[in-house]
């Protein structure tokens, strides 16, 4: 595949995956930046809250038809609830890679293995959209008839 086809893949992809992020695109260069978030929650099930919110950095580079993903920067964002009972960022952060988490170790760890979850997911995503294929997401089922019935 051409280094423009992939290029066009990609960018595709990002407008698609992250629609409402600013994203930071260097045509010269081949890169693509841009800086998600997700939320994440405490209690499973019916009673799940939001504990907060994990951000992180994704680059995406082109160089001689192939490209290179990196995410950095995991950085766990803290939210509580407000007077209207809704779930807002209380400024106070906490790196991803710390490995202690006094009073919330096993949600903690938790909010680790949904970050690699969601890592895999996205990149497998990746990997599909630019072998031209579309991410299951975007995938609309086709229901056949059969006359027989």
């Amino acid at each position: 595949i051409v280094s423009d086809t992939i290029f066009k893949r990609i960018l595709a992809w990002v407008k698609f995956t992250y629609p409402k992020n600013k994203v930071t695109i260097d045509t010269v260069l081949k890169t693509v930046v841009t800086r998600e978030r997700f939320l994440v929650y405490t209690n499973p099930g019916v009673l799940k809250e939001i504990h907060g919110a994990i951000r992180y950095d994704l680059s995406i580079e082109l160089k001689e038809n192939r490209y290179r993903y990196t995410f950095t920067n995991f950085v766990f964002e803290y939210y509580k609830q407000d007077r209207n009972f809704k779930y807002a960022p209380t400024g106070k952060t906490k790196a991803l890679e710390d490995e202690n988490f006094p009073g919330w170790q096993a949600p903690w760890n938790k909010h680790k293995n949904t970050t690699d979850e969601h890592v895999k997911s996205k990149v497998a995503d990746l990997n599909t959209a630019v072998d031209n294929k579309k991410p299951e997401i975007m995938v609309i089922p086709t229901v056949k008839k059969n006359k027989d019935w």
